[in-house]
């Protein structure tokens, strides 16, 4: 179970409070009523010397504490009031109350004078005492604008039959300079340094984001900043993050962080700070946390208490943002990350809370799909084909195309569907809450798990039923958006998949084993969480119980697939409504498709209408002057959306455009917009390398014989002409003298197991005699591998259309034993490469490779009675990964001959070492135990360091050394170990 946060318990934050109030307090920012003393004529409640309205709803009938407490009904709504005239500008409120009520009636209210102002809170964030009663609390600050509300009225309020009690009602009014710098700040928290007029200008933005009732882009202005944290200063961006404004409403804004040059803060480079109830609290971690537990890619979350410019904030939840770190950190290798652009959506979204109307718009039809670190994304050529790959697979998705499921990595897929109905989620399955990570070793897409609870309380807002229980047959999507959350059950290997984890998750003894692990840490944050929320808890019986509802549904919903099953087909939408005003991030759509360096750096481009009616471009704007607009001397006309006709208008320009100026046909607008271009092609949800993936096995090869589900390959020398393409579920076997020759770029890749069993005087022999045989791959294979006296000789890597692995022998997610083996004259980047598995390896050969020998990566294994030789770098490369090496003779190794990388635990013992830059290389955060070692001539013996900023120092702890013609025996930087 992984967590990266060490949280810190801070005593005298802002809020806290005792079990039992203090009705005693002399603090003038705080009006409390308990209901026990009223006002002489009777008309109000008196405590401390303030007065709070609606003293005739005074009853002895109940009491949190002393004898007395207000009593609502619906003769009676309004109880305890306390009106405030002289408001000051950006103060916060933090109300709460005592209350005893079945179910969520009864609530505080926050009201201005002239009702320009209106909050509302009915829902507990603590669980009823064992006399009933629980804790409301609503929380908000004003903007600077406060003339305009004409004071402030805050009271509770029950306006349903059933009687509500409120007792202990407390406002604490905080001046924005309540806490000022004189306060000690604390070095655990997370201190963040603005300049005053950056401050100023976000509580501007902040303003008119209330104004609009959205954040909207142009108010996420990034500021320059600090952030102190321990000993460390570290230079940060910052700006607004969210969409809907509750991310604005209370004290606790919400912020994008991104940290600055080589720098990272607790292996972040980019992270949200928001309040812990835009996150509903612990239950977003938990959901987290069971991700982590069946590897599904989830964002990092913790909590940390956060100052600003010296003012305490309290305790904030800390996420993740999707950069590398992110996927690396879940033992994967760096890939594209992409999102289907929302703004579109949110240009929409505030069209509608502008005028109160939703017109129609192709929404999701026009949403680009984008990758996140977009720049250098497209700058790596290799990132760049990995993402053009990935954006038809997700094209096919969104659209739900033909071979829609292709390219998606199902068996996670499944695992998140699942464990999120158990969680009872479905906010971050929304289609612009969707996030994917492309996997470019098996090229296939993995959800993100994050954004799961949309607000406080949410998780038990609405009870859902099992994802896509619907009627049994055909159903009809409505909604032409709700297609990205329910495409994927059309295809029957997900729904079985699917229907197996909600089995296993919803199992009690799956959530008891569970809670048995997370509970002491579940119990740490809460009592972190009690320093802002002093009755926070969190509900252990709310997954319990969703996981019952789930496992008494499952019956019904088996029967319905196992009949004629539950299919869903998309409604046509027709645009019935219209704005003549084109949304700029929703209507004009322009990919560029190629550039002619040969022809002046002519750009192609490809365009597309969504606007309701017909749009010409009438100029564009380059690089040197994006804003001001070239004249085309013809124009371009592109006629109106349609879902039954997409056709593109394609449109060339001697220069490469950044922008196109478009105006809108058949209107009296004769306004010029603009739109930016998106810099690659448009998807079309062809993946060039599918078509050569789709080859079948031959029944009557003269190589192998193939009979059911099973495959043996012939004893003999083949000449390999197709590749060879195996997919899961087989027994895969080759026979002792087996040679399988690959040239021409053919290439052998299995996603089901191989049993390899050759003999000495029999080996088995994979090569490639002109240096083109594209590798040999096995992906995801359920079963484990067996490999004895075979020979992998001459090969290249696995390169086609895009796809690029880095091994001439590669095991991905797949477990695997090899021994007696050699592995030699391989031309590409790994002669081995074993990726997120189990190994073994003894008893045999790496040699004469082109970079690295044997690269492991996110792996547990053991390396014994090996030699390896003649590489062109390292002869051995474990990163994040736990290995044992013994009895292990390395020579002639272009860089280090073992290097241990990004947080791996590497233990050594009777290694032998000669002729190497570096013997033994521990670095970012790893930690190398050498029990014995012997190194010759090399320039450096032992080195320890920190190379990249996400890690850390690192460490080599060396029980027994000889070294002979060592130029220097250490090399460490400042806060790396080695002890020799």
């Amino acid at each position: 179970m992984r967590s990266f946060l060490v949280l810190v318990v801070i005593g005298g934050f802002l809020f806290q409070c005792k079990d039992k109030e203090n009705k005693t307090s002399l603090d003038p920012n705080v009006f409390f009523c308990d209901a026990e003393n009223i006002s002489k004529d009777g008309s109000a409640y008196e405590t401390n010397g303030h007065f709070f309205l609606g003293a005739k709803t005074r009853t002895a009938e109940e009491a949190y504490e002393g004898k007395y407490s207000c009593l609502l009904n619906e003769s009676n709504k309004y109880g305890m009031s306390y009106t405030f005239k002289d408001l000051k500008p950006n103060e916060s409120f933090v109300v709460t109350v005592y209350r005893k009520s079945k179910g969520d009636v009864g609530s505080i209210v926050a009201q201005s004078i002239n009702e320009g102002f209106y909050l509302n809170q009915n829902i507990s964030y603590s669980h009823k005492d064992k006399n009933g009663w629980d804790v409301l609390r609503i929380e908000f600050q004003l903007t600077d604008q406060v003339e305009t509300l004409d004071g402030l009225k805050i009271y509770v309020f029950n306006g349903k039959k059933e009687k509500v009690y409120f007792d202990n009602f407390k406002i604490h009014r905080i001046p924005m300079d309540y806490l000022t710098k004189e306060n000690k700040v604390d070095t655990n928290a997370i201190n963040i340094i603005l300049s005053t007029q950056d401050l100023k200008t976000l509580n501007n933005y902040r303003n008119k984001a209330l104004e609009q009732k959205v954040i909207t882009n142009n108010l996420k202005k990034e500021f320059d900043g600090l952030i102190k944290y321990k000993s460390k200063t570290i230079p940060i961006s910052i700006r607004f993050k969210g969409d809907w404004t509750d991310h604005l409403r209370g004290r606790k804004w919400s912020y994008r962080i991104k940290v600055k040059n080589d720098e990272t803060f607790l292996g972040l480079k980019t992270f949200s700070l928001q309040a812990p109830k835009i996150r509903d609290f612990l239950h977003e971690w938990v959901v987290h946390e069971l991700c982590q537990k069946e590897d599904i890619l989830t964002t990092r979350v913790g909590y940390l208490p956060v100052f600003i410019n010296g003012i305490k904030y309290g305790i904030y939840n800390l996420e993740e943002h999707f950069e590398k770190q992110l996927v690396e950190s879940q033992k994967r290798r760096e890939g594209p990350i992409l999102k289907l652009s929302e703004d579109g959506y949110w240009e929409y979204m505030l069209y509608f809370k502008k005028y109160d109307k939703a017109p129609d718009k192709p929404i999701l039809s026009a949403a680009t799909i984008k990758p996140f670190k977009e720049k250098k994304t497209l700058k790596t050529e290799k990132l760049r084909n990995q993402f053009l790959i990935a954006q038809n697979i997700l094209y096919r998705y969104k659209t739900a195309g033909t071979d829609y499921a292709k390219g998606i990595d199902l068996e996670r897929m499944a695992k998140m569907y699942a464990i999120l109905n158990i969680c009872n989620v479905e906010h971050s399955l929304i289609w612009h809450n969707q996030r994917h990570y492309y996997n470019p070793v098996n090229s296939k897409l993995e959800p993100i798990v994050y954004d799961c609870y949309p607000g406080f309380n949410s998780h038990e807002r609405e009870k859902r039923t099992i994802t896509g229980n619907h009627k049994e047959g055909v159903n009809i999507i409505q909604k032409t958006s709700d297609i990205v959350i329910l495409n994927v059950f059309n295809n029957k290997e997900f729904v079985s998949k699917y229907i197996y984890y909600l089995k296993e998750f919803s199992k009690e003894e799956y959530l008891q084993s569970f809670f048995k692990e997370t509970k002491a840490k579940i119990d740490s944050l809460c009592t972190e969480l009690r320093v802002d929320y002093p009755k926070f808890k969190y509900d252990y019986a709310f997954l319990k119980n969703n996981a019952k509802s789930i496992r008494e549904e499952l019956p019904k919903y088996e029967t319905k697939i196992n009949g004629k099953g539950i299919h869903y087909k998309v409604k046509k939408n027709i645009l019935n409504s219209c704005t003549t005003y084109p949304f700029p991030n929703l209507s004009l759509n322009a990919h560029v498709q190629s550039i002619d360096t040969e022809d002046g750096g002519k750009t192609t481009l490809s365009l597309i209408n969504y606007h309701c009616y017909p749009l010409k471009v009438v100029g564009y704007g380059t690089n040197a002057v994006p804003d001001s607009m070239i004249k085309m001397n013809g124009l371009s006309r592109i006629d109106i959306f349609s879902n039954t006709h997409k056709e593109e208008t394609s449109l060339s320009i001697r220069e490469t455009p950044k922008k196109l100026f478009y105006q809108v046909v058949g209107t009296n607008d004769d306004s010029i917009y603009s739109v930016k271009v998106i810099r690659w092609p448009r998807p079309t949800g062809e993946v060039a390398y599918e078509k050569m993936m789709s080859e079948t096995l031959n029944p009557s090869s003269k190589i192998y014989t193939l009979k059911d589900q099973s495959i043996t390959f012939k004893k003999g020398v083949h000449q390999i002409s197709n590749n060879i393409i195996i997919p899961e579920d087989y027994l895969v076997t080759f026979e002792p003298g087996t040679e399988l020759i690959f040239n021409k770029g053919t290439f052998f890749m299995s996603y089901s197991a191989v049993q390899m069993t050759g003999t000495q005087e029999q080996p088995i022999t994979i090569r490639s005699t002109d240096g083109t045989g594209n590798g040999f791959t096995v992906l995801q294979a359920a079963d484990k591998s067996t490999l004895n006296y075979v020979v992998f000789d001459g090969l290249n890597t696995f390169d086609k259309f895009g796809w690029t692995l880095t091994g001439a022998v590669t095991f991905f997610e797949s477990e695997v034993e090899i021994k007696n083996s050699v592995f030699t004259n391989n031309v590409c980047e790994d002669g081995l490469n074993i990726v997120h598995s189990k190994f073994k390896l003894s008893k045999s050969e790496v040699s004469n490779t082109f970079s690295d020998g044997f690269d492991a990566d996110f792996c547990e294994g053991e390396v014994i009675n090996s030699t390896f030789a003649n590489t062109g770098n390292d002869c051995l490369d474990f990163s994040t990964s736990t290995i044992t090496v013994s009895n292990v003779e390395i020579s002639q190794s272009g860089d280090k001959g073992i290097s241990c990388g990004e947080a791996s635990n590497i233990t050594l013992t009777n290694i032998t070492i000669d002729g190497s830059v570096i013997g033994v290389a521990s670095k970012d955060n790893s930690t190398t135990l050498i029990n014995s070692i012997s190194i010759a001539n090399s320039d450096v013996a032992f080195s320890a360091f920190q190379k990249k900023p996400e890690y850390g120092p690192s460490t080599i702890v060396v029980k027994e050394h000889t070294v002979n013609n060592v130029g220097k025996l250490i090399e460490t930087d400042t806060n790396s170990k080695i002890n020799l």
